[in-house]
């Protein structure tokens, strides 16, 4: 959290390195997930990085359901809407186009979709 509070909106690309490094290890515990995430919206907000969004989509589709259902997972979205903060037009655009193609060759792509029903799911059961 540290780093994330440091290089907040610098969008430094060793920070990304250290950080989404945390993220691709499978055995990471839920709280280091869940703050490497906010960490990484902070260091990249408002930048729409793709490679930082796929990793924290990534992060959360690799999670169980009861990890899903712990009130840590919720600082994973935060951290990928973090990255889109201020960007409505950009984001907006993107699913307007989504919505034009076939769900599973969109920009989001079946990936999110499913990420998304799962972040849904969780939710509903709180």
């Amino acid at each position: 959290m540290g780093l994330g509070l440091a290089y907040a909106g610098s969008q430094n690309e060793q920070v990304r390195g250290i950080l989404m490094h945390v993220l691709a290890e499978g055995k990471t515990p839920l709280v280091v997930v869940a703050f490497t995430a906010i960490s990484l919206g902070l260091v990249f907000v408002g930048s729409c990085n793709e490679d930082v969004a796929q990793e924290i989509i990534f992060a959360l589709m690799d999670r169980s359901e009861s990890d899903l259902a712990d009130p840590l997972a919720r600082f994973l979205p935060l951290g990928l809407g973090l990255l889109y903060l201020g960007k409505q037009g950009t984001v907006t655009y993107y699913l307007m186009l989504d919505n034009r193609s076939c769900a599973t060759n969109g920009y989001l792509g079946a990936e999110f979709q499913e990420t998304a029903g799962l972040i849904n799911a969780s939710f509903a059961e709180v």
